[in-house]
């Protein structure tokens, strides 16, 4: 049996959580104010659905893959905890399991997904299963097609003006971390591929990062989105699209950081801003996440 566990970054589940939530992310208790701000973005988008799309798509890839295969989901922060997917993939009779990131590209943070299910496999001490993880898969043909069609049909059903701007984004980290520029090479290769594949000029496209951390003084990767929305609007631009290439489905930094706070900010500008619909459990990518499982499991049979 091969248990295949979705890794995720993890959300709060209720109002109640918020500031263990926070806490566990920050690794000292937050402030009020760092609370405060949290709830009132959760509070403006009726909360994150992160972990029930995450869920989602777990049973669907899991029917997918028939026989042979168990699914669980685990998020770094958060409930579902990796430690219980583990255990649950174990209990289901798991020999072996395929750790998979919900990001396409591999980042700095990468890492520290790795390491919260060995620090979880350690407490299984011999019983712990085989793992092995996938972190980077998206140079995937099916991956860039799906994703470039989404965008194809989006153009299509909503006919953009011929000046319209593309923005591809992905969540900046501290430019300093290690892996950075590797990660951005990444994003930028997504994003051309996708943007080729929709069939969109590239003279109209530009990476841009977004949901910078809120607290500390660490410089983050940019060009930051806000800042190109305020540029674009001063240039005379009147619609952008706004394309998540490192995010699969809706959640906080989507549904507010997008099209909460941009939007707002673009409606300001005299800007229209759109955005494609996010993956979240469509069939799509479950096609494309069941062909990586299979490939991954005959990998390491």
């Amino acid at each position: 049996m091969t248990g295949v566990l979705l890794l995720m970054f993890g959300s709060a589940a209720k109002d109640d959580d918020l500031e263990a939530f926070l806490a566990e992310i920050l690794g000292r208790a937050p402030t009020r104010a760092q609370v405060e701000d949290l709830r009132r973005r959760y509070s403006r988008i009726g909360w994150s659905p992160l972990v029930e799309i995450t869920t989602d798509l777990a049973k669907k890839l899991a029917d997918s893959l028939g026989d042979g295969f168990t699914v669980a989901v685990g998020a770094r922060h958060g409930s579902p905890a990796i430690a219980l997917g583990i255990e649950e993939l174990v209990q289901r009779g798991a020999e072996r399991i395929l750790a998979v990131t919900l990001a396409p590209q591999e980042s700095p943070d990468s890492a520290r997904y790795v390491q919260s299910v060995q620090e979880s496999l350690a407490c299984l001490g011999e019983k712990a299963p085989e793992v092995v993880f996938v972190t980077a898969w998206w140079e995937r043909p099916d991956f860039i097609t799906a994703l470039g069609e989404r965008l194809r049909s989006f153009i299509r059903s909503h006919n953009p003006a011929a000046d319209t701007v593309f923005m591809f984004t992905a969540h900046s980290l501290p430019s300093s971390m290690q892996g950075a520029g590797r990660y951005v090479d990444q994003l930028l290769a997504t994003a051309w591929k996708v943007a080729g594949c929709a069939g969109v000029d590239s003279r109209l496209c530009q990476l841009v990062f977004q949901s910078r951390g809120r607290f500390g003084r660490a410089e983050w990767l940019g060009p930051g989105l806000l800042e190109q929305i305020e540029l674009a609007g001063s240039q005379g631009v009147k619609q952008i699209v706004v394309v998540p290439v490192q995010f699969l489905c809706d959640h906080l930094e989507v549904l507010y950081d997008i099209d909460v706070q941009a939007r707002e900010l673009a409606t300001a500008m005299g800007v229209s801003l759109l955005r494609p619909p996010m993956f979240n459990s469509d069939g799509d990518l479950v096609a494309v996440l069941s062909a990586l499982v299979r490939e991954g499991a005959t990998a390491v049979a």
